[in-house]
């Protein structure tokens, strides 16, 4: 009977129990693929966000002299993939998501993907066009701290040009009278 058993399994191919370990595998792997894209849509960062735009803000600050105007556009313009934006929104330590979107005049998803509501060690900086975020940037307070008056609506490119100011060890950027 044994031998008439072995016939028939080689004749009829494996049975399902034969692969169960195959298919257990096959399933382990669909499983894993699937929380590997599910874990890197949730976490992926929002492209709008852009630390190299702090980076050059920054650097762009530790060039300027005590007193020099610095000009938001002309940190945005030398990228190398220029940035297009109609207004540039300063928020201040500590600014709530509810806050971020009053000022914005609109929604936005990010509003609350930073730590700026819970630090006051950080400036964002969010650049608008048309009604839209296209790029926004932390910019730490060690690189200097934003002071005048904030304006409704945020700073047009025009508008956003900033004296610097070096005293007493601290850096300040003071809007430049317009």
């Amino acid at each position: 009977m044994r031998l008439m058993d072995g016939c028939v399994a080689a004749i009829t191919g494996p049975r399902w129990h034969d692969l169960r370990w195959l298919w257990i595998a096959a399933a382990g792997v669909v499983v894993g693929i699937a929380l590997v894209t599910i874990v890197g849509w949730v976490t992926q960062p929002d492209p709008a966000h852009d630390a190299e735009l702090g980076l050059e803000l920054a650097s762009a600050i530790a060039r300027t002299q005590d007193g020099e105007l610095l000009a938001l556009r002309s940190v945005t313009d030398a990228e190398f993939e220029p940035l297009e934006w109609d207004r540039v929104h300063i928020f201040a330590p500590y600014s709530t998501p509810e806050l971020i979107e009053q000022e914005l005049g609109f929604g936005w998803a990010a509003s609350a993907d930073h730590s700026i509501n819970m630090s006051d060690a950080i400036h964002l900086l969010v650049f608008v066009r048309n009604d839209a975020v296209v790029r926004f940037t932390e910019l730490s307070r060690d690189f200097g701290n934003f002071a005048g008056p904030d304006l409704a609506g945020g700073y047009t490119p025009n508008e956003a040009v900033f004296a610097v100011v070096r005293a007493s060890g601290q850096l300040t950027l003071r809007l430049a009278p317009g």
